[in-house]
């Protein structure tokens, strides 16, 4: 099975794996895996309920309000907006709490962030932090960055 389906099967397993999925996050899931680019509040969605900071039945609206009141430092953006690499990364370095590197820690940020991913496996190849994943590729990064996450827990 190649790389980039295992890792969508994870976290689809993941999300499945307590409770079956209600019928609108089965939507969400069936629209974000159809974005060439992905959107910020369905990213926003399932990043936070990866790590159980909403539950599968919250809407994209939630998951935005819940993501601000995070105080992670991530600029919350409006629910249709893309997201690039630099603010996934970032994303997911503050939602399941990974150390970053040296220039990480001295400032955090997407560019750094971006950096840290690719060191550490998580995003395969060069990273340009600019550019806008897939929904499908999110997804596949998210469940790399759980797995990665789940080794050393």
């Amino acid at each position: 099975m190649d790389k980039k389906w295992l890792c969508l099967f994870t976290v689809l397993l993941f999300l499945t794996a307590s409770v079956p999925l209600m019928a609108q996050s089965n939507e969400v899931m069936d629209d974000f895996l159809e974005e060439e680019k992905a959107s910020f509040g369905k990213v926003a969605y399932f990043t936070l309920l990866a790590v159980n900071l909403i539950s599968e039945d919250a809407s994209i609206d939630q998951a935005l309000s819940t993501l601000s009141e995070q105080g992670w430092g991530v600029k919350v953006k409006k629910a249709d907006d893309t997201i690039n690499m630099g603010e996934l990364s970032f994303l997911i370095m503050r939602a399941l709490d990974i150390p970053g590197g040296l220039m990480y820690r001295i400032a955090p940020g997407p560019r750094y962030a971006s950096r840290e991913l690719v060191f550490l496996g998580i995003v395969p190849g060069r990273n340009r932090p600019g550019r806008i994943p897939a929904g499908d590729e999110v997804l596949s990064i998210l469940g790399r960055a759980l797995e990665w996450k789940g080794e050393r827990s």
